[in-house]
């Protein structure tokens, strides 16, 4: 069916994603993901790990970014820093922003 999906997976043992995912407007379609390669996540068996995702749009283009954070131990996140920041990624396309909320049916995608 038609609607948006927010996703966390990990893809590989050292990546780590969050998507968002639209069926019917593949342009709003974003990944964030760390690096594997230059920034590999090595979790630590045992260990606490706090993971923090924010989804934005830009009000006057309409296009969405994803930004993904990961803090090791017990460590607050504060997502208007890029100092957990291991992943950022903006759409292609636009959303009409104008259409994202009407309060009888609620939010729309």
């Amino acid at each position: 069916a038609n609607g948006l999906r927010l996703v966390l997976n990990n893809s590989n043992t050292n990546r780590l994603q969050l998507e968002l995912i639209n069926v019917s407007n593949s342009s709003l379609n974003v990944t964030a993901f760390n690096n594997s390669a230059t920034n590999p996540i090595t979790f630590t068996e045992g260990t606490l790990y706090h993971v923090a995702g924010t989804v934005t749009t830009n009000m006057l283009d309409g296009r969405i970014t994803l930004s993904l954070y990961l803090a090791e131990g017990n460590t607050a996140i504060d997502t208007t820093s890029s100092t957990y920041r291991i992943g950022q990624a903006t759409s292609s396309g636009s959303y009409d922003v104008t259409q994202a909320f009407n309060s009888a049916s609620g939010f729309n995608f």
